[in-house]
């Protein structure tokens, strides 16, 4: 089962990556809002904000425009908000979901039902939970100082594998294989 589990995962953001993209539409939602949130207790003054773009050339899919200090550790915490907001979304659901099954008893339809909208949420946070070329580039566009060192030293690798996609095909391929199949994984293990 888990084999199984594994491959499918593979298939699905190797095959219809596009497809997978567009049904993971919640996590693109999480992602311009954990940026959002994380300007405002940051100070930052947020201009524009569109939580979700469906476009046919796989670009953006949605965007937070916003103005205020140019620190590296402010750009470090906006670019890896989603990322921390996609961790404890994946926590949060799962946990609630593993909750519901604790009684022991066969699960009910409602029990079932409310396990699927969990696993399809956790994936579609973590889907998009990592941070976006565009987030990744904004670290690098402040000014280097002594301060935004230890950031951009914690953000390369990210940067080396979610930008250059000649390295990691369709840039995060492993993570949201990953996250899909621990997710299924986890799914099954509450579920039996």
């Amino acid at each position: 089962m888990i084999n199984f589990a594994v491959w499918f995962a593979i298939w699905a953001v190797q095959g219809p990556g596009l497809v997978l993209h567009y049904i993971t539409f919640p996590g693109v939602i999480f992602h311009e809002l954990a940026h959002q949130m994380m300007c405002y207790i940051l100070g930052h003054r947020v201009l524009e904000v569109s939580y979700l773009e469906f476009n046919s050339g796989g670009g953006r899919s949605g965007y937070v425009i916003h103005e205020g200090p140019p620190y590296g550790w402010h750009s470090f915490l906006i670019g890896m908000a989603p990322f921390f907001l996609a961790a404890l979304t994946w926590s949060g659901t799962m946990a609630y979901a593993w909750w519901l099954f604790q009684d022991g008893s066969d699960p009910a339809l409602w029990q079932l039902i409310i396990l699927g909208i969990c696993a399809w949420i956790a994936i579609s946070a973590t889907y998009s939970g990592l941070p976006s070329d565009r987030d990744l580039e904004n670290l690098y566009d402040t000014r280097m100082t002594i301060w935004n060192l230890p950031f951009r030293l914690i953000t390369w690798p990210f940067y080396l594998i979610g930008y250059t996609e000649r390295i990691c095909v369709m840039g995060w391929t492993p993570w949201r294989v990953a996250v899909i199949a621990g997710t299924i994984y986890a799914v099954i293990r509450i579920w039996f």
